[in-house]
Order: C-alpha cells, then structure tokens, then sequence
C-alpha cells in the first residue's frame, strides 16, 4: 500500500511539472460553444463515475457477506471492475474539463500500465477463492468495458442500484472532485473572460448536479422499492 502510495505520488508531480512547464501544448483555452459541450461531457463523465463507484461500493459491502460470497449482481453484472471504471469515468472527466481532448489518451495508457497488475492480482485471489463460480462469472462478464447490449437493453436501476446512506458516506469525495472542477471553472473564466461570464458558466454546474440528484434519487428510490418486495 505504502508502495501505491509514493508511486502515485510521484505521478502526480511528474503530471504537474509537465503542466507548469509546457501550459500551451496540454491546458485546453478555448472558447465559445465547442468549450461548453467539451465541459457539459466532461461534468457527465465525473457525475456518472461517481455514481458508479458508490454503487458498486456499496452494493459490494451490501452483498459480499464479509468476502465470503462472490458479488455477481447490481454493478457487478456490468463489469468485472465497476469501481475502477467510476474511476475511469472520473478521470478522463476531470482530464478532458482541464485539458486538451488528446490527453485522455495519455491519461488511459498511464491508468492501464498503472492498474493492470492490480486487476491480475485481484482476478487471480478470486479465482483461488471461487474457483469454476468465478470463471464462469469471468465468461459472462467483461472485465472493464460493458457490453452495449447490456446498456441498451436493461434497465438502468437493474446494474446501478443506489441507496442514499451510500452517498452520505462518500460525500466528502464527492464535494472534493466537484469542488476542483467548478475552482477550475471560475479560474479559466476569469483568466478568458473576466468575472461577468463566470455565473453564466456556472449555471452548467447547476443544471448538471441537479440532474445528477434528481437521477440518484430516482434510482434510490427504485431500489429500495425491489429490497422491500424482496423482503416480502
């Protein structure tokens, strides 16, 4: 763990002193409608990770009996590793609301050098632990990327079950990466535009979170509403 940590760490400065140092080739300073709809994705991205990682936390810690069941239901049906792809999703969010579009590449391959060896890790104590349960749970389902037909054809609440409780305990989180983006946000606007269109920027903000609670409670809702037939 200790390892991860300092390794991590040494990303993240190399990352920044590539910024500080060439701002023009990665930092995005466009202006207009295209900057709106890169922005408007990249909120989507961040939201849409976040409710994927708490769901799949807390489904996992729902469901998993202490590690002694394999979790194969909610998020997990989706993919193998829900979690990590909420951490995709956030990333390439806040690397795409930063940066120039290009650089999501370089920030996938860094994740997938970084990240490999820890799917490996897990997928095999699983296998150990599981045996024929997990291969054929590794069969029917992909390891990170999720089928479109899965997408297209399910319901929603059925692959992102959502309980309220699960998010009041990832708040903290939750309000850090929004709280980096909208500072990001009022910084380029002022540095581009000046103050006065600063409020008119952030009423993305205002739309996209109110549609992202307005979703969380819809799925919330649904999912209690399937537990309490479930427990009849």
């Amino acid at each position: 763990m200790k390892y991860r940590i300092k390794l991590n760490g040494y990303v993240l400065f190399a990352a920044g002193l590539a910024l500080l140092s060439f701002p023009g080739i990665f930092i995005r300073r466009e202006s207009g409608s295209s900057d709106d709809l890169w922005e408007m994705i990249a909120i989507a991205l961040v939201l849409a990770g976040q409710l994927l990682r708490v769901s799949a936390r807390g489904y996992k810690s729902e469901h998993s009996y202490g590690g002694n069941h394999l979790v194969q239901g909610g998020p997990y049906s989706l993919v193998r590793h829900p979690m990590y792809l909420g951490i995709i999703l956030i990333g390439c969010g806040v690397v795409l609301f930063i940066l120039r579009p290009w650089t999501i590449l370089i920030f996938a391959a860094g994740f997938l050098f970084r990240y490999r060896s820890l799917f490996n890790n897990e997928e095999n104590t699983l296998a150990k632990k599981f045996g024929n349960e997990y291969e054929d749970y590794c069969h029917r389902v992909p390891r990170i990327v999720p089928r479109f037909s899965v997408l297209a054809t399910r319901d929603i609440s059925s692959y992102l079950p959502v309980r309220l409780s699960w998010f009041i305990r990832e708040t903290p989180s939750i309000i850090g990466i929004i709280a980096l983006c909208v500072a990001v946000e009022s910084w380029e606007e002022i540095y581009l535009h000046g103050p006065r269109y600063l409020l008119a920027s952030l009423a993305h903000f205002d739309i996209a979170l109110c549609t992202f609670f307005l979703i969380v409670f819809f799925l919330a809702r649904n999912y209690e509403r399937t537990t309490d037939r479930c427990d009849y």
